[in-house]
């Protein structure tokens, strides 16, 4: 099993990152809109994490990123959503409404609680799908790989950053451990599955295995039941 797990939303600012993810060509940074940055008011560093669009209000990202170490939510008010940010600007620009964290994750601690690591950030409005498309959750087995993980990097934080040939080492009912680095910032970012032309979202990064100071192995929650609910109560697009 696999054994250091560090979250990933606070890193040292002379830590060394030297195996970062590439950032995304420009080219192809249209395709992943849907996926964002998520940053919180009043604080000095601006991108804390990355979140995905799942609804058109609803956005899946870790649970450390939105709530203290007790589990206990920020006020949503204080959290941003960027969709697609891409330097100064952004598909959409949303602020929260609600946090719902996941509940296994208030009565877990230690590995087992880094793979119930997920929340959804309600949005103020709505984002229009014309404008963001949602990603839809994967539907059907995910195999071996390749998937892709994204990501907002605290190295490279207003620049969305990626590979897209990442393999699964271990897979459980609850999480995911994959070949590729994270580091700061991709915490809540969305771990990628490309289907007939489309994207489906296959899981949330969470952690890493490795050492506190630099790079580690993705690990990524699944999506459960318990998510899934909460995007079949969503509210629809304006």
């Amino acid at each position: 099993m696999l054994a250091l797990i560090i979250t990933l939303a606070v890193l040292p600012a002379n830590a060394q990152t030297p195996d970062m993810l590439p950032p995304v060509p420009a080219a192809e940074r249209a395709q992943f809109v849907a996926v964002g940055q998520l940053s919180r008011k009043n604080e000095d560093r601006r991108g804390i994490c990355t979140g995905t669009l799942v609804t058109p209000d609803r956005v899946i990202t870790a649970a450390h990123c939105v709530a203290n170490r007790q589990g206990y939510s920020f006020e949503p008010e204080s959290i941003v959503f960027f969709a697609g940010r891409d330097g100064k600007n952004s598909a959409a620009k949303r602020r929260g409404k609600e946090v719902i964290i996941h509940p296994a994750y208030l009565v877990t601690e230690g590995f087992a609680r880094a793979t119930y690591d997920v929340a959804i950030l309600v949005l103020d409005k709505p984002v229009p799908a014309n404008r963001v498309p949602p990603i839809a959750f994967v539907d059907g087995p995910i195999g071996r790989g390749p998937l892709t993980i994204l990501g907002y990097q605290n190295r490279n934080r207003n620049v969305l950053n990626g590979r897209s040939d990442c393999r699964v080492m271990e897979s459980t009912p609850t999480y995911l451990g994959l070949t590729c680095h994270v580091i700061s910032g991709n915490s809540g970012g969305p771990v990628l599955r490309r289907v007939d032309g489309s994207w489906q979202l296959v899981g949330v990064v969470t952690s890493k295995v490795g050492h506190a100071g630099g790079p580690g192995l993705a690990l990524a929650a699944h999506l459960d039941d318990w998510v899934r609910r909460q995007v079949q109560t969503s509210a629809p697009t304006d």
